[in-house]
């Protein structure tokens, strides 16, 4: 009875109906243009439906102790078996188009399969053998499809382009499934601290999704060349933006802006054409986080207090205890707080290398692209900046969360949707320094002075 008293009276604002008429027809108007202007394959359909699913958990009322009843609790409850559902399916669907080759493998995707594979052989020995085949079995049905299917989709530039859109459906069907919740009853969003989680468990996981949904829509209204797309953009920047200021979570806040700087240091000249757009972005969310009444939760944006300490400490302490095997999740136990110290109190030392190597292996790709960047036509550069910025926002969110350990949580398979991507960007710089090689063994050098400066020359 308490514990009801404590739930009626808590106080989550929204309660009027202009903030739940500003989401009726906003994001109806959302749903709307999407439809009518992304066109996408089955195969990247597949990927939307798998991506998505990863972006449901149901959350816990701690106060009732129960699940918050959304109407989408049967998908939260469920995902990880609608992942793999849909992920059978798509492995029948490369494996019937010819999909399946060991070189469309990115080293991300195989070290990701093998942290998967070697945390599952653990489990022999922290859990028990039904916890172990489970975990390898989804490992090897989840990764290997996912990562063959994204290699398929990224064989060109504008398939690369279209993975870009492929995940901005993905937040579109995520925002819709909160808008209908947030009209029935939005305190299920909400934690009760009003901090907004949608249709995750918490908003921390929220903020790892908003995040760098926020900025793959700038990087599309940046560069994408269909003109009919922009207001869409544009719309999915400020409903991300919203979202990540409603969650709180200064872990979103650090990894949006690692992000705009990896997107925008190469194109500062011409960001400063987007003010006027950002000025109209900004005035928006100023109005519908006064009709939220979140100005609590910006104001953590800004707060230095030390929330990770404790947890960090317990995750060294864990992992000297076992530094060979780990200690388990003992029950969850063992925070999550950061995904490498996890890692080791988890899984052991190992494990934390895999990790760690996955860590270099992005770093080290990186630093070559743009490096190397010059290689590719002018008009694809830009690829090459929002694979930074991904990979920059998703190793430093992983200090302060441990979602590079999860099973089944869409940041995994970003990753690979973008290590794909650098397949392509890979091949292509090579292509074109053998191609130059070629003219440069088989015509006279002075006829082609721009190739001092490892320009492409464009036939």
């Amino acid at each position: 009875m308490h514990s009801l008293i404590l739930a009626q009276q808590h106080v989550y604002g929204f309660e009027g109906r202009t903030s739940e008429m500003i989401f009726i027809a906003g994001f109806a108007a959302l749903v709307l243009v999407a439809l009518l202007v992304m066109k996408m394959s089955l195969r990247n359909w597949l990927l939307v439906a798998t991506m998505f699913v990863t972006c449901l958990a149901p959350a816990v009322d701690n106060i009732l102790n129960q699940y918050n009843p959304t109407w989408m609790l049967s998908a939260q409850k469920y995902h990880a078996e609608l992942h793999l559902g849909l992920s059978l399916l798509l492995t029948l669907l490369v494996a019937v188009t010819g999909g399946v080759a060991a070189r469309t493998l990115s080293p991300q995707a195989v070290i990701l399969f093998l942290m998967a594979v070697y945390a599952g052989t653990l489990q022999f020995i922290h859990e028990d053998a039904k916890e172990a085949l489970q975990a390898i079995g989804f490992a090897l049905a989840t990764i290997p499809c996912f990562a063959f299917a994204t290699a398929m989709s990224s064989r060109t530039y504008d398939g690369c382009v279209n993975l870009l859109r492929m995940m901005m459906w993905v937040i579109v069907l995520w925002t819709f499934c909160c808008s209908v919740q947030f009209v029935l009853n939005p305190k299920y969003l909400v934690s009760y601290q009003g901090r907004f989680f949608g249709m995750l468990g918490n908003a921390q996981h929220a903020a790892a999704l908003n995040a760098p949904m926020a900025i793959i829509a700038i990087w599309l209204l940046m560069h994408d060349t269909m003109r009919r797309t922009k207001l869409l953009w544009i719309a999915l920047v400020a409903i991300n933006l919203l979202f990540l200021g409603w969650s709180g979570s200064r872990t979103g806040g650090l990894m949006f802006m690692v992000g705009l700087m990896a997107v925008l240091y190469t194109r500062a000249g011409k960001a400063v054409l987007l003010l006027p757009v950002a000025a109209g972005v900004v005035w928006v969310l100023a109005l519908l986080s006064d009709a939220l009444q979140i100005g609590s939760n910006l104001e953590r944006f800004v707060s230095t207090d030390n929330t990770r300490d404790w947890v960090w400490t317990g995750m060294l302490q864990a992992a000297f205890e076992s530094p060979l095997i780990g200690v388990g999740w003992r029950g969850g136990e063992v925070g999550t707080e950061n995904s490498y110290l996890g890692a080791f109190a988890a899984y052991g030392i190992l494990y934390f290398l895999l990790t760690l190597s996955l860590l270099a292996v992005s770093i080290w790709q990186c630093i070559q692209f743009n490096l190397r960047k010059r290689w590719l036509r002018p008009e694809h550069r830009a690829l090459i900046d929002i694979f930074t910025a991904f990979n920059a926002m998703f190793f430093a969110g992983a200090f302060f969360e441990g979602y590079l350990l999860a099973r089944s949580f869409i940041p995994q398979l970003m990753l690979l949707t973008f290590a794909a991507m650098g397949l392509w960007i890979r091949h292509e710089i090579e292509y074109n320094q053998e191609h130059v090689h070629e003219q440069l063994m088989n015509e006279n050098v002075t006829d082609y002075p721009e190739l001092h400066e490892g320009e492409l020359v464009h036939e």
